[in-house]
């Protein structure tokens, strides 16, 4: 089984490439501020907003013993969310056989 990790995140507003454990690492030094507080401190607003998007575009479920399953990118999509600190919303529910 193929496991999959985010470690780069590109956005339109950052010049840079965003290491995802440098700024996960600058988030757990600052537990007093919100998720999207830190987000914003790590130098781009359109963070949370791909997260949010990878997070209502997935298809990502939960299996045997809650563990995720789908494609690699969706369950890496939804892994990225734990850690920024963020839940999923979607309403996640297993796929049931017609």
């Amino acid at each position: 089984m193929n496991h999959m990790t985010i470690t780069k995140m590109y956005t339109l507003d950052n010049d840079d490439i965003l290491d995802v454990d440098q700024s996960i690492d600058f988030i757990v030094s600052q537990p007093n501020e919100s998720t999207i507080k830190r987000l914003l401190r790590i130098g781009t607003h359109l963070i949370a907003t791909q997260l949010t998007s990878g997070n209502l575009c997935n298809n990502a479920h939960p299996g045997e013993f809650d563990k995720l399953v789908g494609q690699a990118t969706d369950v890496a999509l939804v892994d990225i969310l734990n850690k920024f600190q963020m839940e999923d919303i979607r309403s996640v529910v297993p796929l049931l056989p017609f």
